[in-house]
This record gives structure tokens, sequence and C-alpha cells, in this order.
């Protein structure tokens, strides 16, 4: 299951998503983004998983182009 988490904003996250998978079928609406109500009272400089998965990051692998936004995750390539 592929999700998308981004500090920008929903509208930048949409716009960016049709660019790649125009039909939804890798994403659907597993979209985050910092106008979401779960992660907008964090510091929006920095990314976190456990903002979006609290109990297990196991089986994740996060994708980013910018380690300098991690505090710190195993999973990052």
């Amino acid at each position: 299951e592929l999700h998308i988490y981004t500090m920008g904003s929903k509208e930048y996250a949409n716009a960016v998503v049709k660019l790649f998978d125009p039909d939804g079928k890798y994403f659907s609406d597993r979209i985050l983004s910092r106008d979401d109500v779960s992660i907008k009272n964090y510091e929006i400089s920095k990314k976190d998983l456990k903002r979006i998965l609290p109990n297990d990051d196991s089986m994740v692998v996060v994708i980013d182009d910018r380690i300098d936004v991690w505090e710190y995750s195993p999973n990052l390539i």
C-alpha cells in the first residue's frame, strides 16, 4: 500500500500525484499533507513517521529527496 506524506499543501500534493498516478491506482486518497488536521500541530519543517504510524513503522520504506527534513528514520532512502 502506497501513501504520500508531504509537508507541502494538499493542492500541491494532488497536482504532483496526478502526474505519476493519474488514475489513482497506486495512491488513491492516501495523501497526507500539511493541511491535514492530524499533522497540523507539528513543526512543518521536519517529518516523523510517528505522526502517521505511531505504533509500528517496521514495514515502511521512505523515499524522499531530502534527508535533512527527517528527525531520524532507519527506513529512509
